[in-house]
């Protein structure tokens, strides 16, 4: 009986150790200062003034290495480098204005509650004003630093309310999605190549593209991710694959966003991606244009490829090819 109440007493002592333990580590973990607060508030002041700057240098000191940053309707954006290839094709704005509403944390962590504006300023088209919220998180780096570590952010306007580009159909716009064939190649001696000197097939799904091209013994496959607005198209470039005469000349699997200016007339919709960079140097895609059921791909002084949707459309979630 005694051995039973001596144990009984040395796990209530034991509980009761932990308890302490665990609060003094929650004590540990201190509320958030006031110089911790105006040192976030000034980091969110550097990232408005650089944004509206088009500085990214210094806008990129804001945040971490491991920055996740998770815009609408979009694949989140990882690491520091990716954001940098974002900013450095995210379309022209102005005004834009950070207003942290609420900031609470407590050690190393604190989270941002604010909202923000400003205004889309894409060329040749009228300039759309744009308002929203956000959520971050910093965290205390330990020479004492508060940077931007995590953020998500999305806009007061439906969708169907954002104007597209040259067009009063916002909701609508070009439809893209299907199944597209090469049907021609013209190179610059005038010369028109046909299939199967030339193939490709090119499909397009709401939310994929799956690209792949054969010229000789040259071929080349890519698999993204998309969203397009009436202003803008965001892809996630997933996986690269080029070929030469049997050999690989070049690969990419590692998830790369890109967000590229788009103008739209009508059903037409033109766009340019930015240059890919290889182990032999860059290549620069070429102008596309989707307009009605074809798509016109123009690399001056090199060729201008033709494809015709043979299938789908923005109802056609996965066009039957077989």
């Amino acid at each position: 009986m005694k051995a039973l109440v001596w144990m009984a007493c040395f796990a209530s002592a034991c509980a009761l150790a932990l308890a302490q333990q665990n609060k003094s580590s929650a004590m540990s973990a201190s509320a958030l200062t006031a110089a911790d607060e105006a040192a976030i508030r000034a980091g969110s002041k550097t990232y408005e003034q650089a944004g509206n700057q088009r500085d990214w240098p210094t806008l990129l000191t804001v945040f971490t290495d491991d920055i996740v940053f998770m815009p609408p309707n979009a694949p989140e954006v990882i690491g520091r480098k990716a954001v940098e290839a974002m900013l450095k094709t995210y379309p022209a704005f102005k005004n834009l204005r950070l207003e942290p509403q609420e900031i609470s944390g407590a050690g190393n962590l604190a989270y941002v509650r604010g909202r923000y504006s400003m205004v889309m300023t894409p060329s040749n088209q009228p300039e759309q004003p744009d308002a929203g919220k956000y959520i971050e998180i910093w965290r205390k780096q330990s020479d004492g630093k508060w940077k931007y570590a995590r953020g998500i952010f999305n806009s007061d306007l439906p969708l169907q309310a954002r104007p597209a580009a040259g067009s009063t159909a916002a909701s609508a716009g070009p439809d893209i999605v299907g199944t597209y064939k090469l049907v021609s190649r013209k190179v610059p001696s005038g010369e028109v190549l046909h299939p199967p000197r030339v193939n490709g097939l090119f499909t397009v799904t709401p939310t994929t593209m799956n690209f792949n091209i054969v010229v000789g013994e040259t071929s080349f496959s890519s698999f993204s991710t998309y969203r397009l607005t009436g202003s803008t198209l965001v892809q996630t470039i997933l996986f690269d694959l080029g070929v030469d005469k049997g050999k690989i000349t070049f690969v990419q699997n590692t998830p790369n966003t890109v967000t590229v200016p788009v103008k739209v007339q009508g059903g037409r919709l033109e766009f340019k991606m930015p240059n890919v960079k290889t182990a032999s140097g860059e290549i620069e895609p070429p102008t596309e244009v989707y307009d009605g059921n074809s798509l016109v791909a123009t690399k001056p002084g090199e060729f201008v490829d033709t494809w015709e949707k043979i299938e789908g459309g923005r109802d056609t979630a996965s066009p039957d090819i077989s």
